[in-house]
């Protein structure tokens, strides 16, 4: 399997498991039971594991898309762009990338307006583990994944591109050929080498 066809499996990858534990957290919901309190106004309860089962769901699509965006971008910049399965790949990864960050997003407001139609007297460890964990974490997945996709690659395209350490070594490579051969060819017209004598010989 070549790079970019690694590079289309990995979102794919990562949208298969997100979508069984999003079955998962489905299900979970199945034996949540509703509270009912005095005057008959039901809510269900703040701390539910179907939460952090999607968030976790969303988190294994967002690595797979970074992943794929990391292979395809080191493809691309490999053979430098001309080929069109490497230029495919970098596009359904940034696609998914992008896709990702919105279902962080959308996850993030979504538990936050759901929050708002619970009841008032929840205690705060249940607010905070249920309500502002989730929104905590999810706003963190968005960030971290913005930056190491989209940002950091602009601020630093070394770090990310295998193309510029291979000019770079090319570079030095062929700066330490001409330096001997320069010293092989100072040698040959009769002057001293200093202590590079023996790289003239």
């Amino acid at each position: 399997m070549t790079t970019p066809q690694r590079a289309i499996l990995a979102p794919l990858l990562g949208l298969g498991m997100g979508w069984s534990l999003f079955m998962f957290a489905a299900w979970s919901n199945l034996f949540i039971q509703p509270i009912y309190d005095a005057s008959g106004f039901v809510s269900d309860p703040s701390v539910r594991p179907s939460t952090y089962l999607y968030l976790l769901g969303i988190a294994l699509f967002s690595l797979g898309s970074f992943i794929g965006l990391r292979m395809s971008r080191a493809e691309r910049e490999r053979d430098g762009g001309e080929a069109a399965l490497a230029l495919a790949a970098y596009r359904f990864a940034t696609l998914s990338v992008i896709i990702a960050l919105a279902g962080g997003a959308i996850f993030a407001i979504a538990n936050f307006l759901t929050a708002l139609g619970n009841r008032n007297d929840e205690s705060l460890a249940a607010r905070i583990g249920g309500v502002y964990v989730p929104i905590i974490l999810a706003a963190a997945l968005v960030i971290v994944l913005l930056l190491f996709s989209f940002v950091v690659v602009l601020l630093c395209p070394s770090a990310f591109s295998h193309r510029c350490i291979g000019r770079r070594e090319r570079r030095n490579h062929s700066e330490a050929k001409g330096a001997r051969l320069g010293l092989r060819d100072s040698h040959r017209g009769g002057r001293h080498c200093g202590y590079l004598r023996a790289d003239c010989l």
